[in-house]
């Protein structure tokens, strides 16, 4: 059985992709292996998160110089020059899902 025809089984059956042990809740890799794939790419985000930094930064002034989004990269809302992004993006910065307290959840809002 070819590796993707393994996996592809594995994943249909529920069992881990990996050992074939029964996999965690929505997931395809067992507890073992979901803990080990998440350890792994935790010490590559904290390697790698100043170099992404730096790229991230260096798009978004390339973009801002030819007068695109700097999030996305399509053309700016209505042409404004005070306005970095799209509309898709201002609207999604400005909709943004907030956490609200407690009380005001609970319908005790001042």
């Amino acid at each position: 059985m070819g590796d993707n025809k393994y996996k592809k089984k594995h994943k249909e059956l529920g069992l881990c992709i990996e050992c074939s042990r029964p996999a965690a809740p929505f997931s395809i890799l067992c507890f073992k292996h979901t803990a080990s794939h998440y350890e792994r790419n935790l010490i590559y985000d904290q390697a790698h998160k100043k170099e992404r930094a730096i790229k991230t930064k260096a798009a978004k002034l390339k973009r801002k110089a030819e007068g695109r989004c700097i999030t996305c990269g399509g053309p700016k809302h209505d042409g404004r020059k005070d306005k970095t992004e799209c509309q898709n993006c201002t609207e999604k910065l400005y909709f943004k899902p907030r956490i609200l307290d407690e009380n005001y959840t609970q319908g005790n809002a001042p």
